[in-house]
């Protein structure tokens, strides 16, 4: 499946899927514990990247891995 494929087809799941190597993989939903824990270490993270270039966000932000056929939803995501 081709990355635009996947973003297309995506938009209408009721379960979010990973796409690696062309192949979709659904993902579990998470517990309370693990937003908790994801929670706290997105809000050290942009606390401690304040004043840089960089953007912490948690969840459900879609990520193209480098120039292969990889797009995750990230628990957490610095970028730059």
């Amino acid at each position: 499946m081709s990355p635009e494929d996947y973003l297309s087809y995506e938009q209408d799941q009721p379960v979010r899927h990973e796409l690696v190597d062309g192949y979709l993989y659904a993902m579990t939903g998470a517990t309370d514990r693990h937003e908790e824990i994801a929670l706290n270490l997105a809000s050290a993270l942009r606390v401690y990247l304040r004043g840089s270039p960089c953007r912490v966000y948690k969840s459900d932000l879609k990520i193209r891995v480098a120039d292969d056929l990889q797009h995750t939803a990230a628990a957490r995501v610095s970028v730059k």
